[in-house]
């Protein structure tokens, strides 16, 4: 009988280390970066990728990145909360103008990088550009990644440079994608958020982040929620200093009252598309949802350009104008 319950806890506890250990995997391979540094994709894309749609994301993206750098934008940067040196690139408009778009990139990205196949159309709406690095990404300092929730904090930080450099009459829409999606969502509706900021587009943005860990977990790898999600979100949580269930963008969006633009591809496996009709229900504001059909992960604008031009276009109309139907400018 002793015999039998010795074997018992040397299982359990067997069973036990198993799963601290799969826990802190999942934690180290998702949350620390492991980029070695590098920023600077100017190479031809990944051998690994053979679904055209993302070969042509990878090219587009090239493409983008290059139109920015011969632009020469300004390279400038802030200090976060926690003391990390935040790095990103301001590109002014050709004309004066108070109008100003933070474009925040997602999940192992950087800001060029993630909106080069974007770049062009960005650059014709005649506003004032800025592509800050989420931490732990690009230039940016920091260990630990923040997945949308320390990120929200840093992009308050980004506009109230805008603020102080630009003044306080200026107007700033936030953009961003998955993860950068999920870090302007938060943003917009904190208590703190500065008036300045008027419109939120958010493409393939996930609800929270303890979500998207149990979607990953229990959809993509097939394991079950317990005890493998509570046990790896407790063991970020010690490494990382920041919880994965708060500052969710399905909460944090209600408190906004702005423009709302969300964007989802319709087939999108890594942030299930589930994802946005939650988020949109929350909104309390003016707000519009474009799904498209047959896109995969932040590829809608890749794959029906024509409806989400549009979207973009009526929502970054400025108020109390008509919207040039190609530029989006504003027209008395």
């Amino acid at each position: 009988m002793k015999t039998a319950i010795l074997v018992i806890i040397i299982i359990l506890i067997v069973l036990i280390l198993i799963v601290l250990l799969l826990g802190l995997y999942m934690v180290m391979a998702s949350f620390v970066r492991n980029d070695g540094g590098r920023f600077d994709r100017t190479d031809n894309p990944p051998d690994s990728v053979s679904d055209p749609d993302y070969k042509r994301y990878y090219e587009e993206a090239i493409r983008g990145q290059k139109m920015l750098a011969d632009a020469s934008p300004e390279d400038v940067s802030i200090q976060s909360f926690d003391g990390l040196t935040l790095r990103g690139w301001f590109l002014p408009a050709k004309e004066p103008t108070n109008r100003y778009m933070i474009c925040v990139h997602g999940y192992r990205a950087y800001g060029p990088y993630e909106f080069g196949g974007r770049m062009e159309f960005l650059m014709s709406l005649g506003c004032n550009l800025l592509f800050p690095d989420n931490r732990a990404h690009g230039r940016s300092d920091g260990k630990y990644i923040g997945f949308g929730n320390l990120d929200s904090i840093d992009c308050l930080d980004w506009c109230r440079y805008l603020i102080d450099r630009f003044g306080a009459g200026i107007e700033i829409s936030l953009l961003g994608c998955s993860m950068g999606a999920a870090t302007i969502l938060a943003a917009c509706g904190d208590p703190k958020a500065p008036k300045q900021i008027k419109r939120v587009c958010a493409d393939c943005g996930f609800s929270s982040g303890i979500d998207e860990i149990r979607a990953q977990v229990t959809e993509m790898f097939h394991l079950p929620y317990f005890p493998f999600v509570p046990v790896a979100v407790w063991e970020h949580k010690l490494l990382a200093k920041y919880d994965l269930r708060e500052r969710a963008a399905k909460e944090m969006i209600r408190n906004f009252k702005g423009k709302l633009l969300i964007v989802h591809g319709g087939a999108d496996t890594f942030v299930p598309t589930r994802m946005a009709k939650v988020i949109y229900d929350a909104a309390d504001c003016e707000k519009e949802l474009l799904i498209v059909d047959g896109a995969k992960h932040v590829l809608s604008w890749l794959i029906d350009p024509e409806a989400y031009k549009k979207a973009f276009l009526k929502w970054f109309e400025p108020e109390g104008q008509d919207a040039d139907p190609e530029t989006g400018k504003g027209t008395v």
